[in-house]
């Protein structure tokens, strides 16, 4: 989740108050680093990057459609997204609440996105790398979603649905679960992991800082060296070696020194809660 929005934009002294919602270059700028995070880890070898826009509460905010959805999907459109798009033979899908944007009276806008798109992917020749778009998502309502796919698909054929089936229906395509959530800011998933894309192997990574000037090039790969050699994805099925003498001290070392230190425990400055 890039975020940032409602963090380093609001700390510029114009925008302390809540005049940054909808300044579209600051939109545009989070937009684009979007596409170019996506554009580096395709760059790295992953081939699904999911983005957990705008959730069901950002769609009820006053005013927020059509002009604050406006600006944060137009830039999907213009030529730095499209040529990394492009580059990588990438297609776009949209997942979420969908519907309720289509049927709010200032939603109809969002199917000139979904027409683009769903055109677009149809150029795309076997492509290997996808993008999803998570719109009107919470984690309550993407599981009421799927229960209604569920059995909409059971009464079409007669089977109970396999996972892959569930999948493909909510996300237009079949992809597989999520191996890193990357959540800056805050230490929580924010709505943004849908239980279609979650196993056990599922590894979460927290910058402190807005996904705007911590989710660079090198940090991406700091947290894929990490997820690649220093965390086990074993699944439970990994042999446990013994350690030596010396490794025991510094893990010992580590443990005690680290006894009054907890991952998530913060401050808040005003609105705005900040990791310690």
């Amino acid at each position: 989740m890039i975020d940032g929005t409602r963090r380093l934009l609001k700390v510029e002294p114009e925008h302390n108050d809540d005049a940054w919602l909808y300044d579209s270059d600051h939109i545009t700028a989070l937009m684009h680093k979007s596409i170019q995070a996506a554009d580096d880890l395709f760059d790295m070898g992953i081939e699904v990057v999911t983005g957990p826009l705008a959730s069901y509460g950002n769609l009820q905010r006053d005013d927020f459609m059509p002009t604050g959805l406006e600006r944060l999907l137009d830039p999907l459109l213009d030529d730095f997204s499209l040529q990394a798009l492009e580059k990588h033979n990438a297609t776009v899908h949209f997942y979420g609440d969908l519907s309720f944007i289509d049927t709010h009276p200032s939603g109809k806008q969002i199917e000139k996105y979904l027409q683009f798109f769903n055109q677009l992917n149809q150029t795309r020749d076997n492509p290997t790398k996808h993008i999803l778009v998570g719109l009107g998502f919470t984690t309550d309502r993407d599981t009421i979603q799927i229960a209604h796919q569920a059995i909409s698909l059971y009464e079409k054929t007669g089977q109970y649905p396999t996972q892959q089936d569930l999948i493909e229906a909510y996300f237009g395509v079949n992809i597989p679960p999520i191996d890193i959530f990357i959540r800056t800011n805050e230490f929580k998933a924010s709505g943004g992991l849908t239980p279609l894309l979650v196993n056990h192997d599922t590894q979460f990574y927290f910058p402190s800082s807005p996904g705007l000037i911590s989710i660079n090039e090198n940090n991406l790969k700091a947290i894929l060296y990490d997820y690649l050699f220093n965390r086990n994805l074993s699944g439970g099925h990994y042999a446990h070696a013994p350690i030596t003498s010396a490794e025991a001290v510094i893990i010992k070392d580590f443990y005690t020194n680290s006894q009054n230190h907890i991952a998530g425990v913060g401050k808040r400055i005003a609105d705005i809660w900040i990791n310690n």
